[in-house]
Formats: C-alpha cells, sequence, structure tokens
C-alpha cells in the first residue's frame, strides 16, 4: 500500500487571549474568509474548524460569509470538530463543565449544520484529565486530537493509541506531531521543509500507512496561505514522497480504522500530562472564581 500523508489544513486561533471581544471576533472574521477564499481558489483544499462560538459571531456578523461555510461543510469540504463552545483548559474544569460545552456547542452544530462533530479537539491544552474519554464519549465524541503533552514533556505518549478511562470508556486519539501551525513568517520553503520531514516517517504512527501532517499560520488566526497550497500543489508531484492529500480530520481516522495496525493500537489510561506548568501560575483570580461559579451552579441546580 502506498504512503498517504493526509494534510490538515486549519488556523489555531485564541479569540479571547489578551484581546478585546472586538478584537477577537474580527481574527475570526478574517480568518475564516481566507479559508473560505482558499476553497474557492483550489477545488482540492478542505479546511478543518472547531469551536462553536466562533461560527456564532461569524452568523450574528456576517451573514453571507456564514452562508458559504454551510456550502463547504455540506459539499464535505469544510470540517467541524469539536462539539464545544471553545478549546478549554482540560485540567481544572469540572465534569458537568464539559457536560455543558458538549450540549451548548455539539447542539449548535447540529441545529446550524445538520451534525455534531465526532472528534474532540484541544491542540493547544497544557494537559488532558484522565475522565475527558467518558466526557467525550457521553458528548457523542469517538475521536480525539491533541498535541500535549509533547515527546518533550512526556516521551511514552504514541502519535495514536485508544486513551481509557477509569469507567472504561474509549475513544481514538492522535497526538498532533511537531507542531500544530506553522507562524506568519513561515516561507513556502519552510513549508516544503516540514513536509519533506514528516513524510520520512515523523508523522506515521508505527505500522501505519496513514500520517498525519497539520498546516496553517496560526497563533493567532490566519489559516493557510496562497503561496504554502501552491507548492504543496507542486509537491504532489513528487514521486519520491508519499501521497499528499488535503484531507479532513474524520478521513484520517476513517483511514487509520481500516488499516491491520489498528487492531494492536497500544492503551494508555490515566491523565495525559502535565505541559507547560508553569502557565498554571497565569491568571489565578480567573480560575479560582471559573471554580467558585461551578460550585455555585451545581447547588443551584
Amino acid at each position: 500500500m502506498p504512503r498517504v500523508l493526509h494534510l490538515i489544513s486549519q488556523a489555531h486561533l485564541d479569540p479571547v487571549w489578551l484581546w478585546p471581544t472586538a478584537d477577537g471576533v474580527a481574527e475570526v472574521l478574517t480568518t475564516m474568509q481566507s479559508a473560505v477564499d482558499r476553497c474557492r481558489e483550489f477545488p482540492q483544499f478542505k479546511f478543518t474548524r472547531s469551536s462553536a462560538q466562533t461560527y456564532r459571531w461569524v452568523q450574528e456578523v456576517d451573514p453571507r460569509l456564514f452562508a458559504e461555510i454551510k456550502e463547504l461543510v455540506a459539499a464535505g469540504r469544510w470540517e467541524i470538530i469539536g462539539n464545544w463552545i471553545e478549546q478549554p483548559d482540560c485540567n481544572l474544569p469540572s465534569a458537568e463543565s464539559f457536560r455543558q460545552q458538549s450540549r451548548l456547542g455539539g447542539g449548535y452544530f447540529q441545529r446550524e449544520f445538520g451534525h455534531a462533530s465526532r472528534i474532540g479537539y484541544n491542540p493547544d491544552s497544557f494537559g488532558h484529565a484522565a475522565g475527558l474519554p467518558m466526557l467525550l464519549k457521553e458528548g457523542g465524541m469517538d475521536y480525539y486530537s491533541c498535541m500535549r503533552p509533547s515527546p518533550d514533556n512526556n516521551p511514552n505518549i504514541p502519535l495514536l493509541f485508544q486513551w481509557e478511562s477509569p469507567d472504561g470508556s474509549r475513544v481514538l486519539c492522535q497526538r498532533i506531531p511537531t507542531q500544530y501551525s506553522q507562524t506568519y513568517s513561515s516561507t513556502p520553503d519552510d513549508i516544503e521543509e516540514r513536509i519533506r520531514a514528516a513524510a520520512s516517517g515523523e508523522n506515521f504512527a508505527p505500522g501505519f500507512e496513514h500520517g498525519v501532517f497539520w498546516f496553517g499560520v496560526g497563533n493567532h488566526g490566519g489559516g493557510p496561505t496562497r503561496e504554502h497550497v501552491e507548492r504543496i500543489l507542486e509537491l504532489q508531484q513528487d514521486s519520491s514522497l508519499p501521497e499528499l492529500r488535503f484531507s479532513l480530520l474524520q478521513e484520517y481516522f476513517d483511514a487509520v480504522e481500516q488499516e491491520a495496525a489498528y487492531a494492536d493500537l497500544p492503551v494508555h489510561q490515566g491523565e495525559l500530562g502535565y505541559a507547560l506548568r508553569g502557565s498554571y501560575s497565569a491568571t489565578a483570580e480567573v480560575k479560582r472564581l471559573n471554580r467558585a461559579g461551578e460550585k455555585a451552579l451545581a447547588m443551584a441546580a
């Protein structure tokens, strides 16, 4: 079987990170418009985007753009993932907080797009609680994609594995290899260098012929550039490389589930973490108030 490197185009975006709401909304609008433009320019191109709140902003502020996104979703060229309002801290919130995220985020996707996502998605969370597989399954998600902990934080976490929570619930988990996005200064040569490194084997789980490579300007917002896509189209003609396929994350998961090696995937039990421990000292007051709010909500219910 020839190897296939699935190219997952996306744009990492933290819309409330140190920004007032208006700036976060503006970055969401420009990022999603850019992704729609790439889809119109390149028939092979596909795009993946999470976070129900960002779609709600587009729906409210730019109905024309929202209608274009809905068309692309219906055509199978735009993927909604992560049935949550936004990518959360995955260590501190209560179980009920995650349940409400799934109810509200997944419910919004179901109403507006006709389906929710089966994929949980948290590339930039600094660790993941041991009970998340159970909460993901409760929220209709059978798959999970994250980047941390990286091999530097925990070398024992494989690229692809079954993640099992204490109650026995399992999700198929993909650890994003190397990086989930590129910087605004990344050139087409940089993209080519990273794709060649990914094709050499570092982005393929052992025994699998389907690998994954995430690309798109992020930190914060942007998405794949026209120059990056054009370089990838050139690389598709290089017979020394695996098939470079513009893909959706669900298409990648569907492919690996059909491989013989899938039956022997390792099983990980327990949390995924920690990473970047010092970050937990930041905005401690916000986190304290969040926990107080969770307790008050539980008592009110």
